[in-house]
C-alpha cells in the first residue's frame, strides 16, 4: 500500500477528522456540558483558542471531548466569546446548556466587567465558574518563593543553564561525581539524579525538581566549579561565573535556603499533579486542597490561630538540623545566631505568603469541592452523618425536578447497590462519577443520577487545555511552521481523541462514515486519471453518469472489503 504525502493529508482533513467531528456532534448536542477554553500562540505567531468540553453522553457516560482551535485575531473578550459562540453553534449546541466554565485566571476570561465569564453567565445564569486551580497553586508558590533572597532563585536558574547547551560540560560533571562516590555505588544519571533539569515558567511541576536535583548535588556541584574556576582553559568570563556559582555553593545560607523551599515546593507540586489528572474524584480534591490548607497554617499557628513565636514556628526537622549544625560550626557564636535568625525570617515570610496565596486564590474552589464531596458513595450511602437534600449543591441545575430527586435521594440508601448490575462484578467504586453513572442504569433512580452527574460535570481544572497546546506545539514546530490551521485542527482533533479516551493508536477503528468518506472526489474535488482522456468536447470537472456509477461501485466493493 502506498500513501503519500497528498493523500495522507486528504484523508486526515477530510475523511477521518470529519468523521470524529460529527461522531462528537451527534452525541453532544443537546447535552449539558462544561466548557474550558485557553488562547495560545503558535510557533508562526497564530493566536489560537482551544475549545474542551465536559458532557454525559449519551451511553450514560462523562466525557472529555476536544471541539477545535479556532484561529483569533484579537484576544479580547467579545472576541474569544463570538468565536466560542459559533464553534458551539456548529455542534448543535447552545450556550443555554453550559452549567460550567472553567479557564485560567486571566480578567479577559473571568474578569468581573467585560470578560468571557460575565457574557457566558448572561446566556446561561445557572452556569458556574471555576478558576483553574493548577494555576492558581503555581502562582501561590511562585509568589512565596519570591520572598527568598534572589540569589536562590539566580542559583536555580543558572546551574541548569550552564549545562543545557554543553555534552562536554555534563560528562564532565558526571565524571567526577563518578569519582566522589565510588565507595557509595551512586552513578550520576541513573541511581542518582543530575542537576541538569531546567526551570520554566509554563511547566507547573518542574521548580520542586530543579530544587531537589541541586540540592541532592551539591558539593559535587561545589567541586565542580571549583575545577572549572581553577582551570587553565576557557574565557575570562566564564571562569568569572563559575566562581560566582561556586561562591554561592560554598555560602551556608543558600543550602539553607533550599533545604526549607525544597519541600514546601514539592508539596505543593504534589497537589497540583492531582488536579491535572482528567479523571479525579471531588471528594479527594476536597481533602487534599484542605489538607494543604491547614498544614500551613499549623506550621505558623497554634489551634487557636495565634501566631507562634520564631523559636515554635514548624521550619522542618532536616532545615532546624542543619540551622545546629551550622550554628556548631561558625567561629563566631554571635555572628553565626544573627545570621540563622535572619535566614528563619525569610523562611518565615515564604511560609505567611505561602498561607496569603491560598487563602487569596482558592478559597471559592475549596468551598465548591467541600459541596461537590457531599455527592460522594461513602456519604450519601451511609446511615450516619448522611447530607441532608437541601445541602447538596447546585440544586439550581433540577429547576422543577427538585421533588422528585428528592424522594429518589430518600430512597437510595435502601438499595443494596453492592448487589446491583453494574456494581455486582466490580463492587462499589470509591469514584463519585462511576458510582452515579451506575446508579443511572437503574429506573428508579435516573432523576437524581442525571442530576448528580451533572454537578460533577463541574471541571477541576485546565490541564486537559495545556495538554491539547502541547500536542499542538509538537505537531506544528519549526521545521512544519507553515501547517495551516484546518491541517492543524485535523491532526489534533485526532491525537486528542485519542488521548482523551485512553487509547493508542493501534485501538483506532476505522468506522463505515470514514470509508464512505474516501472517495476521489470527496478527497480530491475530481477523479484522479493516469492518462488524459481524448476527446473533441472542451475539458469539465463533471463526471458522466458511467463515471460515477463505476466510481459507486467501486467505493461499495472497498467498504464490502473493509468491512
Amino acid at each position: 500500500m502506498k500513501l503519500h504525502r497528498t493523500k495522507c493529508a486528504a484523508l486526515i482533513r477530510k475523511a477521518v477528522a470529519p468523521s470524529l467531528k460529527e461522531e462528537l456532534r451527534e452525541d453532544f448536542s443537546g447535552q449539558k456540558f462544561s466548557v474550558l477554553i485557553d488562547e495560545s500562540t503558535d510557533i508562526s505567531l497564530q493566536k489560537l483558542m482551544c475549545v474542551v468540553v465536559v458532557y454525559v453522553g449519551k451511553n450514560g457516560k462523562v466525557k472529555f471531548a476536544y471541539l477545535g482551535l479556532i484561529p483569533v485575531v484579537a484576544a479580547d473578550a467579545a472576541t474569544l466569546f463570538a468565536a466560542l459562540e459559533e464553534e458551539l453553534r456548529s455542534y448543535g449546541q447552545t450556550l443555554e446548556n453550559c452549567v460550567g466554565f472553567s479557564s485560567d485566571g486571566a480578567s479577559v476570561m473571568v474578569g468581573n466587567n467585560n470578560s468571557v465569564w460575565t457574557r457566558i453567565k448572561e446566556k446561561s445564569p445557572q452556569c458556574v465558574q471555576l478558576k483553574c486551580i493548577c494555576h492558581s497553586l503555581a502562582l501561590s508558590i511562585q509568589h512565596a518563593f519570591c520572598k527568598l533572597p534572589s540569589n536562590v532563585a539566580f542559583l536555580i536558574k543558572e546551574i541548569p543553564g550552564w549545562f543545557s547547551n554543553s555534552p562536554l560540560r555534563r560528562d564532565n560533571f558526571c565524571t567526577l561525581f563518578n569519582v566522589m562516590n565510588s565507595d557509595s555505588g551512586l552513578e550520576s544519571g541513573e541511581s542518582h539524579p543530575t542537576p541538569f533539569t531546567k526551570t520554566s515558567a509554563t511547566r507547573w511541576l518542574v521548580r520542586g525538581k530543579v530544587l531537589y536535583n541541586i540540592l541532592t548535588n551539591w558539593h559535587e556541584l561545589m567541586a565542580y566549579f571549583s575545577v572549572v574556576e581553577a582551570s587553565t582553559k576557557g574565557q575570562p568570563d566564564v571562569k568569572f561565573k563559575a566562581r560566582l556559582l561556586k561562591e554561592m555553593l560554598q555560602d551556608k545560607a543558600n543550602l539553607l535556603y533550599l533545604h526549607f523551599a525544597t519541600p514546601l515546593v514539592q508539596e505543593f507540586e504534589r497537589v497540583n499533579a492531582l488536579f491535572q489528572s482528567t479523571h479525579q474524584d471531588p471528594h479527594n480534591l476536597c481533602q487534599e486542597l484542605d489538607m494543604l490548607h491547614r498544614s500551613l497554617v499549623g506550621r505558623l499557628h497554634d489551634s487557636n490561630g495565634v501566631k507562634k513565636a520564631m523559636d515554635d514556628v514548624d521550619f522542618g526537622c532536616k532545615f532546624l538540623e542543619q540551622c545546629e549544625q551550622h550554628s556548631a560550626e561558625a567561629i563566631d557564636d554571635a555572628a553565626g545566631s544573627t545570621k540563622i535568625s535572619h535566614i528563619k525570617q525569610r523562611c518565615y515570610e515564604m511560609l505567611e505568603e505561602a498561607i496569603v496565596q491560598v487563602k487569596k486564590r482558592l478559597p471559592y474552589s475549596m468551598d465548591m469541592f467541600r459541596n461537590l464531596s457531599l455527592l460522594h458513595p461513602k456519604k450519601v450511602l451511609t446511615q450516619m452523618d448522611r447530607p441532608a437534600f437541601k445541602d447538596l449543591p447546585f440544586q439550581h441545575f433540577l429547576n422543577d425536578q427538585k421533588s422528585a430527586a428528592e424522594e429518589q435521594y430518600r430512597r437510595l440508601i435502601f438499595v443494596d447497590w453492592a448487589k446491583e448490575k453494574p456494581f455486582a462484578e466490580t463492587g462499589l467504586p470509591n469514584d463519585s462519577v462511576a458510582f452515579w453513572e451506575g446508579v443511572r442504569q437503574h429506573n428508579g433512580f435516573q432523576t437524581i443520577a442525571d442530576y448528580a452527574l451533572t454537578c460533577l460535570l463541574v471541571p477541576t481544572s485546565n490541564a486537559v487545555i495545556e495538554r491539547i497546546f502541547s500536542i499542538v506545539t509538537a505537531t506544528k514546530t519549526k521545521p512544519r511552521n507553515k501547517l495551516g490551521v484546518t491541517s492543524l485542527d485535523s491532526l489534533v482533533r485526532i491525537k486528542a481523541h485519542l488521548q482523551l479516551a485512553s487509547k493508542c493508536c493501534r485501538d483506532f477503528v476505522v468506522t463505515p462514515a470514514m470509508i464512505a468518506l474516501h472517495s476521489s472526489w470527496n478527497l480530491y474535488g475530481a477523479p484522479l486519471r493516469s492518462k488524459p482522456i481524448a476527446t473533441s468536447l472542451p475539458p469539465t470537472c463533471e463526471p458522466t453518469h458511467g463515471e460515477q456509477e463505476q466510481e459507486k461501485e467501486a467505493d461499495e466493493a472497498v467498504l464490502q472489503y473493509l468491512l
